[in-house]
């Protein structure tokens, strides 16, 4: 066996947590088009990632930037806002692996409340999948 990644932190520094719930796995393939972006997302849970072709490239809130190649892993922030690009010229792919708490949420996007002409929306979060991530 080759270890891919073994820390006891995210790739911001935080600390890792598991849910004191009954606990559920989940793994899945991302796939990102060249030129493509996830949207601004953030996780509730720890995942950990595994980049199998291409490369993604995470641009947190804090307008930082973290470039993952082909055969690098990754422990994802928790609770941080995110969009991941694909600046390169082949498909990005990504194995991810989520630990949360059976029925939460994997990936929450913003929900933008839209108002009538001449108001302002307020940005709100609401929990909701999107398929497959």
């Amino acid at each position: 066996m080759t270890p891919l990644i073994q820390t006891t932190e995210t790739d911001v520094s935080q600390d890792i947590r598991y849910p004191s719930a009954h606990a559920q796995i989940t793994t899945l393939l991302l796939e990102i088009a060249p030129g493509g972006q996830t949207g601004r997302h953030m996780h509730p849970v720890p995942s950990a990632s595994y980049v199998l072709e291409g490369e993604v490239t995470i641009e947190l809130d804090n307008h930082r930037q973290l470039t993952y190649r082909a055969g690098q892993a990754f422990v994802g922030a928790v609770q941080a806002w995110r969009n991941a690009f694909n600046r390169g010229t082949i498909w990005a792919k990504v194995l991810v692996m989520f630990v949360g708490r059976e029925g939460q949420p994997r990936t929450i996007f913003p929900q933008v409340v839209h108002l009538g002409r001449g108001q302002r929306g307020i940005p709100r979060s609401e929990s909701r999948e999107h398929t497959g991530y």
